[in-house]
């Protein structure tokens, strides 16, 4: 995706500062949407005990969403700090279209009578004709969205990305649905039949929400678990970690389904303000060690509820 969303290349001209424009660029989602990681990074004086994977699958997880994430939202913010190229209404602008390396991509937004705003990512080869363009990402915002606060929802076709040829063999859908407040965000990943270079698909969502106290992060994946499986049966994976302002937090693990059969396996971890084990309980090994009075949260919660 990176060749047609961070184009440098773009028609040279100066920045807008039409108002309507602004509005219309205030609108696209933006960074405020990716998870504000600091109270996990900011570790206190590390303590006694092993580290916490969890903790560090939690982080790794985070890293690679909001870059994912991050990418897109930069390309938006460098197409859109060009002047249009085309306002044919005080409430639509186009971007591009421009070429790079084969093809061609063009970026619209229209707001809409009653508020909202439509906005599109489009591309296709040079090869083609004004026919083709196919929607790489799309979205839509509700009404009185700024760039401080917003609603919307938005989709990527890894399918149709590399089906014009500005893909690396990824194929499926991501729909991305976001509630970015003042304080923070909440954002639903959902990718559906997505699949590497023809690898076996998958269906996942990804969920956090995060504030100021804290926040938590939501794995859920049905997929084929079982690296020598030839997926006939798929398992069900599903991991919530949650933290607060200290950073100390816990994680609830379950698996089940596909060549589980009926069983479900379940583990618990929690760590402390410098991210070390403080309890730990597996019913796969039947082993529990630490003390779960000192887990920062009682109870178990899992992706869902």
């Amino acid at each position: 995706m990176r060749r047609f969303l961070l184009c440098t290349t773009l028609i040279a001209a100066s920045a807008c500062t039409d108002p309507e424009v602004d509005e219309l660029r205030a609108a696209f989602p933006n960074d405020r949407m990716l998870l504000d990681d600091a109270a996990l990074r900011n570790a206190g004086a590390r303590s006694a005990g092993e580290p916490s994977d969890y903790y560090l699958e939690t982080m790794d997880a985070i890293t690679d969403t909001n870059a994912g994430i991050g990418e897109i939202l930069a390309g938006l913010d460098e197409i859109t700090s060009f002047r249009p190229t085309w306002e044919p209404s005080s409430r639509t602008a186009l971007w591009g279209p421009w070429l790079e390396d084969g093809l061609y991509s063009q970026l619209w937004m229209r707001g809409e009578l009653d508020g909202t705003y439509q906005w599109a990512l489009q591309i296709r080869p040079e090869q083609s004709t004004d026919q083709d363009w196919v929607s790489a990402i799309s979205g839509r915002v509700e009404a009185g969205a700024d760039e401080t606060a917003s609603t919307g929802r938005m989709q990527i076709d890894f399918t149709a990305i590399d089906g014009a040829g500005a893909g690396e063999g990824e194929t499926g859908r991501m729909a991305v649905a976001y509630d970015i407040r003042e304080d923070g965000a909440e954002v639903t990943l959902a990718v559906g039949q997505f699949a590497e270079d023809g690898s076996i698909p998958a269906d996942g969502r990804v969920h956090y929400d995060y504030d100021a106290d804290g926040g938590l992060f939501d794995f859920d994946v049905v997929g084929e678990l079982n690296e020598e499986g030839d997926g006939s049966t798929l398992e069900n994976l599903q991991i919530r970690s949650r933290w607060d302002a200290t950073g100390a937090g816990r994680a609830d693990a379950r698996v089940g389904g596909g060549e589980l059969g009926p069983l479900t396996y379940y583990e618990i971890e929690c760590w402390d303000a410098g991210k070390t084990v403080v309890f730990t309980e597996n019913n796969a090994d039947l082993t529990r060690s630490g003390d779960a009075a000192a887990c920062v949260y009682a109870d178990a919660s899992y992706p869902g509820e």
